[in-house]
C-alpha cells in the first residue's frame, strides 16, 4: 500500500511538472516581475525623491533648462566601482622606462559587490523611454543658455547605494559633468565620491 501511494505521489507530481513546464507566462506577467525586481517601490516616487535631493546636494539652478531626455550612466564606471577591482594602476609617465608613477584615482569609491553592479546594470533597460518632467521638478521650461541633463539614478540590491551622472552644459560645447555615489546613512543620502570631468 505504501508504495502503491509513493508511485502515485511520483506520478502526480512528474505530471504536474510537465505541465507547468510547458506554461509560458504572459508578456505582462513577464513585464510585471521585472518591474517590481528592479525597484520593488512605486519606481517614478523613488527617483524623483531622489533627484530633488540630489539637485538640492548638488545646488543646480532651477532657473536654467532641464534636458528631458537623460543622460547615460557608463557601464564601465560601474565596474571601476567593484571592490578590489584593480582599476587602480600603475602607468607610465616618463620618458625614462623604470621611472614609474602611481596614479591613484580618488573621486569613485570601490564601494560596490558584483552583485550590486548586475542589479544596477539590469536597470538600466527599464529606463528607455523614461523622460524627465521639468515642471514635476521645477526647472525652466524653456531651453536657456545653460542647461542640465541628469541620468536616471540605479540603485544597489540593498538600496543602500545609488549612482547618478549629472552634465552641466552650455552653448558653444562648455561645460562639465559627474558620476556621483551616494550611500544613505541613518535614513539619509550622502556623498561617497564624484569622477568629475570638463568638456
Amino acid at each position: 500500500m505504501v508504495c502503491y501511494r509513493v508511485s502515485y505521489f511520483v506520478f502526480v507530481t512528474v505530471v504536474l511538472a510537465l505541465f507547468s513546464c510547458g506554461h509560458k507566462p504572459d508578456q505582462a506577467s513577464i513585464d510585471a516581475v521585472k518591474a517590481t525586481a528592479i525597484m520593488p517601490a512605486d519606481k517614478d516616487a523613488v527617483i524623483y525623491d531622489f533627484i530633488k535631493m540630489v539637485i538640492a546636494d548638488q545646488e543646480l539652478d532651477k532657473a536654467n533648462w532641464l534636458n528631458p531626455l537623460p543622460a547615460e550612466i557608463s557601464v564601465t564606471r560601474l565596474n571601476e566601482m567593484l571592490i578590489d577591482s584593480g582599476s587602480r594602476q600603475s602607468v607610465k609617465t616618463s620618458a625614462d622606462p623604470g621611472n614609474i608613477q602611481v596614479q591613484t584615482h580618488f573621486g569613485l569609491p570601490q564601494c560596490l559587490r558584483q552583485d550590486d553592479i548586475f542589479f544596477m546594470q539590469n536597470q538600466l533597460p527599464g529606463h528607455n523611454g523614461f523622460q524627465w518632467d521639468h515642471v514635476r521638478l521645477g526647472f525652466a521650461s524653456h531651453q536657456t543658455g545653460h542647461w542640465y541633463q541628469l541620468s536616471v539614478p540605479v540603485f544597489s540590491h540593498d538600496s543602500a547605494k545609488a549612482i547618478i551622472t549629472v552634465l552641466s552644459l552650455c552653448k558653444g560645447l562648455c561645460g562639465h559633468g559627474q558620476t556621483i555615489v551616494y550611500q544613505k546613512t541613518n535614513n539619509q543620502w550622502v556623498p561617497l565620491g564624484a569622477d568629475r570631468w570638463f568638456y
